[in-house]
């Protein structure tokens, strides 16, 4: 099944992290989010990416090059500026999808605990239906609320919940799609809450429950929560033999550190942690849990 990432559209409100940067460059756990992506889209033997970047964007295509070294072939497309949103991006891949296909969509800024895209493949090829992963949030206000009766089906979607209106579900930003889905995003002038009302009216959209946890990347406070998800899923410790240790640091937990790093005498490390490459932690020092230490 050929997979879309999104990862055009602006940045800014993630002020310091990233910069210009596609938030799927954004690191969590000292590896991009597209890193996370491409690991979890091997898992499930899916090879076949289009990545959609803003225009004149190159440093995901710098890092992830065609894919080869990451199991899979990448290629990207560039959103005109004058074009943006989220339809915009999508439409533009109507011919690498094709007629006939289903096909699986991303929405770059978010990660989860674990592999959500076997979760969403399960669902379609057990229901051979259109599927939207959906899961629960601690701020409904700031998703889009989604409603679904018995049989998982969804039967309505509130893009911006007012009080009253939040529901128990947002979407996840994980979807497996048939390529008619380009028809209805068309005839909604390539307005994609539009196109998603419209497919719920006139076709069955399936919901299939993400339980474990995840984190929308919009605020840098975000980066906190996305980078703990992460590193608790580390098993085991890595010390690279670049490393300089001092006899007397106490490691407590799954800490990685690497080439370079020098650690002083009396530190104590509580794992999951990350130690950078080239990094100076001094005497004495206390590095809490989930802190990642860029190189």
């Amino acid at each position: 099944m050929k997979t879309i990432i999104l990862a055009s559209g602006e940045n800014d409100k993630l002020y310091p992290f990233g910069g210009s940067l596609p938030k799927p460059m954004i690191k969590c756990g000292n590896k991009p989010l597209m890193a996370h992506y491409l690991k979890w889209l091997k898992e499930v033997a899916v090879g076949n990416v289009s990545v959609v970047v803003d225009e004149g964007e190159t440093s995901l295509e710098k890092r992830f090059q065609d894919g080869k070294e990451h199991g899979c072939k990448i290629e990207y497309l560039h959103q005109p500026k004058e074009k943006r949103g989220i339809g915009q991006a999508l439409a533009l891949e109507r011919d690498f999808i094709g007629e006939g296909n289903s096909f699986m969509l991303i929405y770059g800024d978010t990660i989860f605990e674990g592999n959500i895209f076997r979760t969403a493949l399960e669902s379609y090829y057990s229901t051979h239906e259109a599927t939207a992963l959906i899961a629960h949030s601690r701020s409904s206000l700031q998703y889009g609320n989604i409603y679904i009766d018995g049989n998982m089906c969804i039967t309505k979607l509130v893009e911006k919940p007012e009080s009253g209106q939040w529901g128990n579900y947002v979407l996840a930003g994980v979807f497996v799609l048939p390529s008619h889905f380009f028809d209805v995003l068309e005839e909604c002038g390539c307005d994609m809450e539009q196109a998603l009302q419209s497919f719920i009216a006139s076709h069955r959209l399936q919901a299939a429950l993400w339980d474990g946890a995840w984190s929308d990347i919009i605020y840098p406070w975000d980066m906190l929560n996305a980078n703990a998800l992460v590193m608790n899923q580390w098993e085991g410790s890595y010390i690279h033999s670049g490393a300089q240790i001092a006899q007397n640091v106490c490691i407590d937990g799954g800490v990685y550190i690497d080439d370079g790093a020098i650690v002083s005498s009396g530190t104590i490390v509580h794992g999951p942690a990350y130690i950078g490459k080239n990094c100076y932690i001094g005497n004495n020092c206390l590095i809490r849990k989930q802190t990642c230490l860029s190189e």
